[in-house]
């Protein structure tokens, strides 16, 4: 679809950092090749510089994506994270490096066919969802490889794969996540975007549970409170005051019991570092 570069127009999933990174942790995104754009939101990239105290609890926040990351130190050990519905902590370890790729909402069911449910809030063995995409990465990278080497294996075989592709993105998917990342202060859309998108509510469902990993309310929802971190962050007002009102949220005691639910944390604490990824 000719289009498709649209989504990441429109969509900047964001990591908030509620706890401090220290100087020993390190934390980098790089885009992949412009080829790979309107598909992987970007690479990423989190290292420990020196073994820690302690074991380090990486808190993950929603933002409507499907993950695959791998241990540097450790190719054998590669997984795939689906959509979460809320906010989640990986433990990571006292000593750690990790690669991976945030493919923008859609994208991993559509370039490896893999039905996004079966991820939805949780983190499986790459080998079990892709045994390809696993065996692949056991073969190119190495222990030690720098973040400008793993992402010329990842352009390297997500171009291959691209290539590859034998039918264009579901027109009515990528319809309907467009009508709902232009339209986050209405959650009960289901209806409205079936009719739009010429489809039943049911096979909306179907639809968003093998592209998406979950329904549309959930997708909005999530949408919604990732629009609101990126109007934050633009904000030059710290407070951001009654920002939330902007996105829907009924009032204040709404807006942060969605917050924590997606964030772990409440806006004040999340904010006070004023740190996203």
């Amino acid at each position: 679809m000719k289009n498709l570069i649209d989504i990441r127009e429109l969509f900047t999933p964001m990591q908030p950092q509620a706890v401090p990174l220290s100087e020993k942790i390190f934390i980098l995104e790089i885009l992949p090749d412009v080829r790979l754009q309107p598909y992987i939101w970007c690479y990423w990239e989190i290292k420990s510089r020196e073994p820690l105290e302690e074991d380090f609890f990486c808190k993950i926040a929603s933002d409507g994506c499907i993950d695959i990351f791998v241990d540097i130190n450790n190719p054998h050990e590669s997984y795939a994270m689906g959509f979460y519905d809320r906010c989640f902590a990986y433990q990571l370890g006292s000593s750690f490096h990790y690669a991976g790729v945030r493919f923008l909402p859609g994208m991993f069911s559509y370039l490896f066919e893999t039905k996004a449910s079966e991820l939805s809030n949780s983190v499986e063995f790459l080998d079990a969802v892709h045994k390809n995409t696993a065996k692949f990465l056991i073969e190119n990278i190495r222990p030690g490889d720098s973040f400008h080497e793993i992402r010329g294996v990842f352009d390297k075989y997500f171009l291959r794969n691209l290539h590859h592709m034998a039918k264009e993105f579901d027109p009515r998917v990528y319809e309907a996540i467009l009508i709902i990342l232009k339209n986050t202060k209405s959650l009960n859309i289901e209806n409205d975007v079936s009719k739009i998108v010429g489809v039943s509510t049911r096979h909306l469902r179907r639809l968003f549970d093998f592209y998406i990993g979950h329904n549309t309310k959930s997708f909005a929802r999530v949408v919604r409170f990732q629009n609101y971190l990126k109007a934050h962050s633009e904000s030059t007002n710290i407070d951001a005051g009654s920002l939330y009102y902007d996105f829907g949220y009924y009032d204040q005691g709404h807006f942060i019991k969605e917050f924590k639910n997606f964030c772990c944390e409440t806006p004040s604490k999340t904010f006070r570092n004023q740190q996203t990824i």
